[in-house]
């Protein structure tokens, strides 16, 4: 490499004339300067999980024992985290960790450092981080008819799902099957259910529904609000 910008730089001493070959020497000299510049190894398979005000990340460093840490930067590098290497072996390394941060949309760049200044060149992330504001989007699934039947049941008639990150639906309601004892039931609907009977309601009685959510490698679930429901009286 040394040897092509000596050749490079003596054909522009010829061809120009006007730069002494020593000017073009102090040229020379600089690309040099600026091809030795020493990087650390970059990261590699950078993964992210946001979850509820929280992202957990994992990545790979590769075998280069000079990386002692690496940094993690958000906010156009307002805010950063560093994450220490401590090799137990040579090779490469498996890194993980998890912030707490609050609910947005953002851009992390992740950096490997060693002990005197060297860098490598960023490797970007984007991660939505969840929070109320999703929660206040999510819709329980709704129930197209409540009906009530003979024997103090109720049978509930399901919407199709309109989500693919809903998980399953929970009811809540109270069994009058031993009327000074009544117990809370919870029942869980899974998506494939287009039909559910609740066992030993009264006229009147109230019943909840709350959808569960995960978005697509989420670490945490998310419940919509509760759709209070009321027994109607059978006909």
């Amino acid at each position: 490499m040394k040897s092509i910008i000596k050749n490079i730089a003596g054909f522009i001493c010829i061809i120009i004339g006007l730069i002494s070959c020593e000017n073009i020497n102090d040229v020379h000299e600089e690309y040099l300067k600026w091809g030795e510049e020493i990087y650390t190894g970059v990261v590699d398979s950078l993964e992210a999980y946001p979850g509820n005000e929280r992202i957990k990340f994992t990545w790979m460093i590769n075998a280069d024992p000079r990386i002692t840490k690496t940094v993690i930067y958000w906010n156009d590098g307002e805010d950063s985290a560093v994450v220490e290497v401590n090799r137990t072996q040579s090779g490469i390394m498996r890194m993980e960790t998890s912030l707490n941060l609050p609910e947005n949309s953002y851009i992390f760049k992740f950096v490997t450092k060693d002990d005197e200044g060297h860098k490598s060149l960023n490797v970007e992330k984007t991660a939505d981080i969840y929070g109320s504001r999703y929660v206040s989007t999510l819709r329980n699934r709704e129930i197209r008819t409540i009906v009530a039947q003979e024997g103090n049941s109720v049978k509930l008639t399901w919407s199709s799902i309109e989500s693919e990150t809903l998980l399953y639906t929970m009811i809540t309601y109270t069994d009058n099957t031993e009327p000074f004892n009544p117990k809370t039931i919870e029942k869980k609907v899974e998506n494939d259910m287009s039909e559910t009977v609740l066992l030993n309601l009264k006229a009147g009685d109230e019943f909840t529904v709350v959808s569960v959510y995960q978005p697509l490698g989420s670490l945490d679930t998310f419940e919509a609000s509760a759709t209070v429901y009321h027994v109607p009286i059978a006909e």
